[in-house]
Parts: C-alpha cells; sequence; structure tokens
C-alpha cells in the first residue's frame, strides 16, 4: 500500500553525498529528454532534478524509477551506495520538494537559483509528456509555496547563491581581497553570471572565456568584461591569477598540462562534473577548489537560526494546506475514485506520523 498521497522522490544531494559520487549521476538537459521519452529507456512519468548539489526523481503513483535508480543512474556502473541516498514518500516527499525549491535545503541556504531549476526541470517534464494532473498539482503548489516562504523569510536577505560564495571564498584564500587581481571566468551560463555579478564593485580585472559567444555577448553589456572564446584559454590562463570554472561541460575543460603551465593560479571549481582534472590538486603553485571545499551553507554560517526556523514552521503549514488541496483533487476525480490504487477516496486516511518518511 502506497503512503498518502503517492507522491514519492528518490535521489541524492549534498548532503549524503561527496562530489565525486554527485558528478556520477549529474544528467544533461538532452539526457533527461532522452530518458523522460523513453529514448533511454522505458517511457516515465516523473520530474528529473539535475542540478551541482543534486540529483533527484519525483514521480506519482506506481513507477519503476526506484528501480532505475539503484540500477542505472550511476554512470560508473557501480552499485548504488544506498545510505547516500535519500527516499520520501507521502507528506514527507512534499514538503521535502518545498524545502528544496524554497533553498533550505541548499549547500548555500536561502540561495535563489534552485527555484528557477525546480520550475525548469517540471517545465522540461511537461514537454516530454511526463507529468500527469497530479503531478502538476504538486509543482505547481510547492513552487508557490517556496515563493511564499522566500518572500516571508529573512533567509533571503540578502540573496546569497554558490556564486557569490565562491567569491568570497577566492577572497579568503587570496588574503583578504581580489582587487586588482586578474580573474578569469569561464562559462556564461547561471554559475558563471552569478560569479560576475559577485564580482561587481571588487575592483578586480575580470575576463570571461566560453565555446559559445553567442550566449555570453550580453556579459559585455551587463558586467562589461571582455569576452574571449575557446581558443584564447591557454593565453588567459597564462594571463589569469584566480580562475572561476563555472561551466555544465560534460568533460575536463582545464588538464594538469594546462595549469601546470599556466603558472601560480587559485582555481574555484563549480563545475558538476568537474570542470578541472582532480589530478591538478597536486600541482605546485596551483591551488585547487572545488563546491565540497565551500562553506556558507549552515545557519551558523548564516546567521539565521531564527529565519531558518520560522521558514521550516511555514513549510509545515503550506505543506499541509498542499495536501488538503491534493485530497480535494481526489474526491473531485471522475467516478469519485482516487488514481493510484483505485479506492475510494473517503477510504484513505492520512499518514501516521513518521509514516510518510520512508518508501
Amino acid at each position: 500500500m502506497l503512503s498518502w498521497p503517492p507522491f514519492r522522490m528518490m535521489g541524492l544531494s549534498h548532503r549524503q553525498a561527496d562530489l565525486g559520487l554527485r558528478e556520477r549521476f549529474s544528467r544533461s538537459r538532452s539526457e533527461i529528454v532522452a530518458l523522460l521519452t523513453g529514448e533511454a529507456g522505458p517511457v516515465r512519468t516523473g520530474v528529473l532534478l539535475s542540478t551541482c548539489n543534486r540529483f533527484e526523481v519525483y514521480w506519482w503513483g506506481r513507477v519503476d524509477w526506484p528501480e532505475w535508480f539503484l540500477a542505472s543512474a550511476d554512470r560508473s556502473g557501480a552499485p548504488v551506495i544506498r545510505p547516500a541516498v535519500c527516499e520520501l514518500a507521502g507528506g514527507g516527499a512534499v514538503r521535502h520538494l518545498i524545502r528544496v525549491t524554497a533553498g533550505l535545503d541548499s549547500q548555500v541556504v536561502g540561495e535563489k537559483e534552485i527555484l528557477g531549476q525546480v520550475r525548469r526541470a517540471w517545465s522540461l517534464a511537461r514537454e516530454c509528456g511526463a507529468t500527469s494532473r497530479e503531478l502538476d498539482l504538486v509543482f505547481a503548489g510547492a513552487i508557490a509555496a517556496a515563493r511564499k516562504v522566500r518572500r516571508d523569510s529573512a533567509l533571503a536577505r540578502p540573496v546569497a547563491s554558490v556564486g557569490s560564495v565562491a567569491v568570497e571564498f577566492a577572497r579568503r584564500e587570496c588574503g583578504g581581497t581580489v582587487a586588482g587581481r586578474r580573474v578569469l571566468v569561464l562559462g556564461a551560463g547561471q554559475a558563471a553570471r552569478a560569479v560576475l555579478a559577485a564580482l561587481e564593485g571588487r575592483e578586480a580585472h575580470v575576463c570571461v572565456v566560453t565555446r559559445r559567444l553567442e550566449r555570453a555577448a550580453p556579459l559585455v553589456g551587463e558586467y562589461g568584461v571582455p569576452v574571449d572564446s575557446g581558443e584564447a584559454l591557454d593565453s588567459r590562463l597564462a594571463w589569469a591569477q584566480v580562475v572561476f570554472a563555472a561551466t555544465a561541460a560534460p568533460t575536463v575543460l582545464l588538464s594538469q598540462e594546462q595549469l601546470a603551465n599556466a603558472g601560480a593560479l587559485t582555481v574555484v571549481d563549480l563545475g558538476v562534473p568537474r570542470n578541472v582534472a582532480p589530478g591538478a590538486r597536486n600541482l605546485p603553485g596551483v591551488r585547487v577548489f572545488d563546491l565540497d571545499d565551500l562553506d556558507g551553507g549552515s545557519p551558523k554560517q548564516t546567521g539565521a537560526h531564527s529565519a531558518l526556523a520560522a521558514a521550516e514552521q511555514s513549510i509545515e503549514a503550506l505543506g499541509a494546506r498542499l495536501l488538503g488541496r491534493l485530497g480535494s483533487l481526489v474526491s473531485r476525480a471522475p467516478g469519485g475514485r482516487a488514481l493510484w490504487n483505485g479506492r475510494h477516496p473517503e477510504e484513505h486516511r492520512a499518514p501516521a506520523a513518521g509514516a510518510d518518511s520512508a518508501t
């Protein structure tokens, strides 16, 4: 018997899995489309959320996501480490989705990028025909609830991001300032933009290198930085003192040889999979840091104990309200039948406390 509602999630995040494990699960947009449309396996109904710090699948009812996750989600083919996997069902899964979307489960508590990432993941699943009426209601409700939590909470003020934490981390590693430093940003996507925004006003000499110049054109006007193509990478590495690698490339962009030839560098790798060859950490004069090295995510670090507690209380109330709406949906289903197991809605009972936290 499924927990009520039959909404489930399975995944891993920075809370349970280190970067080496997370990058083996990372999926590009095209790979997610292939999964959701059946090109890379059986057709599935669900939403797949793949970000730098989490890989999670959300679905409604009885589908084969758990079997796929445990057998095929790890690119390396290695057995999935069960302690690294989070599984939730019913109200626990609903509240988890709200927490994730609001930024409360992020490495940087309160960061705003995750809300857009959840919205895009849901939109992509809808485009692929991989959602249902019930699943759409859960995601629409969770996004609306997360927006309210952010609006009513002090967690998002000032707005934090992985990019801003990365810049602050680099500042400390550079002796307390990046002023006057030659800073190279690799990429022109969301992560790179967050880094550029955090560098504004810090009086650093910034340049962007990207493989897609057409995508980077607006950066010249927005941030007043020069943009070079990927062909200029080696010369820009020789010029730089600090490098932020922030691309979605599926393979390593900065090899050990490239970094060895570049001279003294501080490199912050925000890529998942990593943009920098792991062995580069052993190069003399080159200091390489990745997402697992960054801090800034705990309530202690953000100074947001009271705001976090208030946000959690809000999530409990908003989650209960969404569960009530789901129950109302069931009662209005054609024929008055619940869509997940054929039982009449009056036969459903909310799970006992704690019963929705396991599959």
